[in-house]
């Protein structure tokens, strides 16, 4: 990589989000354009094991790791619990969101495992949710107890948290 000349003073560099190509304009007596090759700091979603298909992103399962690339590929803007494998993934894989289906952590009609903690209390039950949801949503579960609803919000797979 060659520097700007000292006495160049006035340039400009553009760069175009994610891609692979950048312009300095010289501004001297002259005006010149140099075209430049841009590398681009990509955070990317690795594998630490073999997955299979359908199995569910965990945080225990996958790593990030930082890659100078050409082009960065669309990254996971939302929990990565709401994803599954589309189709079986290796041990070292880059996992692409074209490789990743969104599906719910609790299902609507399914049995969950509802949490209530409070201070020093902590009680835990099993009952019917009667909303679907993703990670941070707020779904309705049946009471067990009283037939009441009651509204929690999705922790885990099969979990909701009541306040």
């Amino acid at each position: 990589s060659k520097e700007i000349p000292k006495e160049i003073k006035n340039y400009e560099l553009k760069l175009f989000k994610n891609s692979p190509r950048g312009f300095i304009y010289i501004k001297n007596s002259k005006i010149y354009t140099i075209i430049i090759e841009v590398n681009w700091k990509c955070k990317l979603l690795v594998a630490k094991n073999d997955m299979k298909k359908g199995e569910r992103l965990r945080k225990e399962y996958v790593k990030f790791v930082s890659k100078y690339m050409k082009r960065c590929p669309s990254k996971l803007n939302e929990n990565i619990l709401n994803f599954v494998a589309r189709r079986e993934i290796k041990k070292g894989e880059v996992i692409k969101k074209a490789n990743l289906k969104k599906e719910f952590l609790v299902k609507r009609g399914e049995s969950v495992r509802v949490i209530y903690e409070d201070k020093n209390i902590y009680i835990t039950f099993e009952t019917k949710a009667l909303d679907g949801g993703f990670y941070g949503e707020r779904v309705r579960v049946l009471s067990p107890f009283s037939k009441k609803v009651i509204t929690g919000r999705v922790i885990d797979e099969n979990t909701v948290k009541i306040p």
